[in-house]
């Protein structure tokens, strides 16, 4: 009986451990045997990548292009399964532990065993069965830091300079891409927004009310169907389907053009500005004097003084250069306008717990 081995995932981004996976999977099973699957589903901050992006870093990495399908649902994959006998053909889905969570091995409601089922030694064809492999996951480390989710690797990329992002492109993909850098850069741009304007919560609500929570609940809304289109459960897919592709698709513009309005209200760090008279001293004095006080003693407790002074000035540099940029510029003399800025400062402070 012929195997068909089908490796799904998200993949945002798919890089070198995803394909330690696949080599492994290929020599236990044979090139012609292993296929790559995902969705085109995105959303900005979990799943940036459109399934070409994806299709390109598999590529680079040496996956076959004749072994990479997009699919609706990556774990039922009937786009690749559909193209086979299902008498004589097995099918082995190979997940990690986590993603193997994804699928149901429980009883039917007569008592009859589940269509997953574990893998073990002896198997049925796909028209009565299909089984799940669990495979290791690959660790590997960029800059001397651990990888453990694709989150992380986003996550590190937007924080980085140009010099590094591409460091980490050529870390993840053997050598430095430009192709897939800009993959990265123009992909990631949307969630690099969202990360912003969410650092200045509170001010842009101040600024824009009802507008601003609407789209922050409709990035979340659209995130939550983006992980139901990709859970093979009933629960989930009755969920996804209630609203159709193109709502994701039209969400995704929307979202995307209504985030630069918010965008364009923020500080911008890359030019000088005015509002020198707010000194680290003022902010110290607020701390100590103020609500905030036990988290002045927590930063006391756990870093010098001139660590404090650091941190307080950066944050006061990032938020107060050009408040005139603001939709509502500050004011300074405004208590209410003070303590709103004093909050989106302190929760942007690395407080230590207080153990």
């Amino acid at each position: 009986m012929r195997k068909v081995v089908i490796y799904p995932g998200r993949f945002h981004p798919f890089h070198k451990g995803h394909k330690s996976v696949y080599d492994y999977l290929v020599k236990k099973y044979g090139a012609a045997n292993v296929f790559v699957v995902s969705s085109g589903t995105q959303a900005p901050m979990t799943s940036p990548f459109s399934f070409a992006d994806k299709k390109e870093m598999m590529v680079a990495l040496g996956v076959p292009r004749s072994q990479i399908t997009q699919v609706k649902s990556p774990y039922q994959a009937r786009e690749v399964t559909e193209k086979f006998d299902s008498e004589t053909t097995a099918v082995i889905f190979a997940v990690s532990e986590k993603d193997s969570e994804r699928f149901n091995f429980k009883p039917k409601k007569d008592g009859s065993p589940s269509y997953m089922q574990p893998l073990g030694k002896k198997l049925e064809p796909m028209n009565t069965h299909g089984y799940v492999e669990l495979v290791p996951t690959a660790t590997f480390s960029i800059a001397g830091k651990e990888i453990n989710s694709a989150s992380q690797i986003r996550a590190m990329y937007m924080n980085s300079n140009d010099e590094g992002r591409m460091n980490i492109i050529a870390e993840l993909y053997g050598e430095p891409n430009e192709k897939i850098k800009r993959i990265f850069d123009t992909e990631l741009k949307l969630a690099e927004s969202i990360l912003r304007v969410k650092k200045y919560a509170p001010l842009m609500e101040s600024s824009f009310g009802t507008a601003f929570n609407r789209i922050m609940r409709e990035i979340n809304e659209l995130e939550e169907m983006v992980e139901a289109e990709n859970t093979p459960t009933r629960r989930f897919i009755n969920k996804a389907s209630e609203k159709p592709r193109r709502y994701i698709d039209q969400n995704t513009v929307k979202i995307n053009r209504l985030v630069n309005q918010f965008i364009k209200w923020l500080p911008d760090t890359d030019k000088t500005g005015e509002l020198d008279h707010i000194s680290y001293e003022y902010l110290e004095t607020f701390l100590q004097d103020s609500d905030y006080k036990s988290i002045w003693e927590r930063l006391s407790k756990h870093y010098s003084l001139d660590e404090i002074k650091n941190m307080l000035q950066t944050d006061l540099e990032n938020l107060l250069k050009h408040s005139a940029s603001f939709y509502q510029p500050i004011d300074l003399d405004d208590q209410q306008d003070q303590n709103l800025l004093f909050r989106v400062i302190v929760q942007n402070l690395d407080i230590p717990d207080e153990s």
